[in-house]
Order: structure tokens, then C-alpha cells, then sequence
């Protein structure tokens, strides 16, 4: 066998899969409204030199929903600060539950105490609907923040997707973190709202995370309502602390029809989400916050509407 040199051709696709491809369909889109281009590097080429047309075009091929459409691509052009989509109204959440409909799948999930399973379209619409409602009705705004101490499971997703639908921010963390690092990150965003598990399984043994909970909460003054999901003990009765209320009580209620709720509509830039990173040793802040915006995730996610999720 030979060996591979470098600049050796490893692989290339079928004409079967560049066919089915985003950009092969995006090229053809382009060519039906007058601009063709013969080469991926032409289209590089442009999508650098005409930013403006570039990115109207990804807006329009990928339909971004929006209740208000920008007024230019770019309102500020400097870096960093630059503005896009300055004058856009719209919300990620609306724009990733624009693809429920009944009988497909939105999310798989498997875990060690569950089978591999599905949450269908109509469901997880359903259940962001309900929660979104009890969000707004026990005080959340757009622009509070709230906090996740959540594995990766439908109810992050609903939890996520419930805060997006009405404006506030999320940040989460894992419940395999310890204190330390969970409270100096979330207590750096004044969080009003927090959802948190008492505990999880890893190589089938249960991780009681309670006693961690305690220490996080009491130290996050800001907070005034957590809802609480019980994985370890499904049938404790005791909250947490006095403002909590269960998952299941934050569900309750009447089914909304989607075209009977409604979405807060938010500026492109507006937060979504916060992701945290470490600084520099020297500097005071271990952990600094990098905020995702809806407009860019909006974007984003336009390109894969389904996903997976596993623990």
C-alpha cells in the first residue's frame, strides 16, 4: 500500500450527495435570480467583496421569519462592534418551532436509565408553550436572566427554548460542576430565575447533587424562582427552597394553540444565550461571559432544524 503524501486527494463526493447538498441548492437558488458563479471561489470571492449582498441572500434563501425585516445588513461596519440586521425583529425560539408539525420527531434522546426515545414536534411545542406561559406569569421578562443546572435532556431544550419565546437570557451549566464553578459564573449575571435537577446517573451509580444545589442557590441572591426537576427521586415532596416550585407544576395548565402565543419579539442582536470561557490567570475574573445572540442563532440554525441529543 502507499503511503499518503501531502496534497493527496483523500476523498470526494458522489454526484448523489453534492446534489442533495446546501450549497449546491443555494448555488441554483442564486443562478435563478440573475447571479451565477462557476466556482466555489468565485462565490467566496463575492460573498466577501458585497457583504451586503451576501448575507440579504442567506437571510432570504433561508427564510429567516422575522415580524419586522432589517433595514440594511450592516448598520455599524467596524471590528469588533460591528451591527447587523440593525432594525429586524424577530425570536429563535418562533423561528426553531416554525418546523412543528404533527407525526416527525424534533428530538432523540437515551440515557442510562432510558431507552432511546423521541419528543415529537407537537410536543415539544406544546410543552415550551405551557412553560413560557408560567414563565411570564411568575414575573420573567425580556432581558432577566436565567440559569440551568441541567443535563443534556428534553427538558433543557423546553427549558431553553421557553426562556427564548419571552425574551430572557439563558446560561447552564452541567450538575456534574461543582459549586465553585457554577456560582462564579451564574452569580456574574444577577439571575432571576433558575431550573436545576436534584441529581443524575453516570456508570449506573446515582450522583446526588442536592447538598451542591444548596451551597449554588443560597449564594445567587438575585434569584426568585427555581423550578426543580426530580430525576434521582421522582416522588420526594420536598422543595428545595421556598420559592420553588416542581417541572411538572411549571407545566401545568391549559394546551396553547400556536397561533395563540405570542413570541417577544427581540432586536437581532439581542441575547439568546451566555457561554462562559476562561480568562487569563491574572485577570479578576476567572470565568468571562460570551453572550449568542437570536438574530445569529436564528441564522444559524436555519441550516440544521433537527437535533440530537444524548447523556
Amino acid at each position: 500500500m502507499n503511503g499518503v503524501r501531502e496534497g493527496d486527494l483523500l476523498w470526494t463526493p458522489g454526484a448523489a450527495r453534492v446534489s442533495r447538498a446546501h450549497l449546491t441548492h443555494y448555488l441554483s437558488w442564486l443562478s435563478e435570480r440573475g447571479r451565477h458563479f462557476d466556482t466555489y471561489a468565485a462565490l467566496w470571492q463575492w460573498s466577501i467583496d458585497d457583504l451586503d449582498g451576501f448575507w440579504s441572500s442567506l437571510w432570504d434563501y433561508f427564510d429567516v421569519r422575522a415580524s419586522q425585516r432589517y433595514e440594511r445588513v450592516l448598520g455599524r461596519r467596524s471590528m469588533p462592534g460591528a451591527e447587523w440586521f440593525p432594525g429586524a425583529r424577530l425570536n429563535y425560539a418562533e423561528h426553531a418551532l416554525r418546523h412543528e408539525r404533527a407525526g416527525a420527531d424534533a428530538l432523540m434522546f437515551s440515557s442510562e436509565r432510558r431507552a432511546l426515545s423521541a419528543l415529537s414536534w407537537t410536543d415539544l411545542g406544546t410543552q415550551v408553550r405551557k412553560l413560557a406561559t408560567q414563565l411570564r406569569k411568575m414575573g420573567l421578562a425580556p432581558g432577566d436572566r436565567v440559569v440551568a443546572y441541567l443535563p443534556n435532556s428534553p427538558e433543557a431544550v423546553i427549558a431553553m427554548l421557553a426562556t427564548a419565546s419571552v425574551g430572557a437570557i439563558w446560561a447552564s451549566c452541567g450538575p456534574d460542576f461543582g459549586p465553585r464553578g457554577v456560582v462564579d459564573r451564574f452569580l456574574q449575571l444577577a439571575p432571576k430565575f433558575a431550573f436545576c435537577v436534584d441529581g443524575y446517573y453516570y456508570g449506573g451509580k446515582p450522583f446526588d447533587r442536592r447538598p451542591e444545589l444548596a451551597t449554588i442557590l443560597s449564594s445567587l441572591p438575585s434569584l426568585e424562582r427555581v423550578i426543580y426537576l426530580r430525576q434521582l427521586e421522582p416522588a420526594n415532596s420536598a422543595l428545595l427552597t421556598a420559592n420553588s416550585i416542581f417541572w411538572e407544576d411549571a407545566l401545568a395548565g391549559p394546551e396553547i394553540a400556536p397561533d395563540a402565543f405570542e413570541f417577544e419579539q427581540v432586536s437581532f442582536a439581542h441575547p439568546l444565550w451566555i457561554l462562559f470561557f476562561f480568562g487569563h490567570h491574572r485577570t479578576a475574573q476567572a470565568h468571562h461571559s460570551l453572550p449568542r445572540r437570536h438574530g445569529a442563532g436564528a441564522v444559524q440554525g436555519a441550516e440544521v432544524p433537527h437535533g440530537r441529543a444524548s447523556r
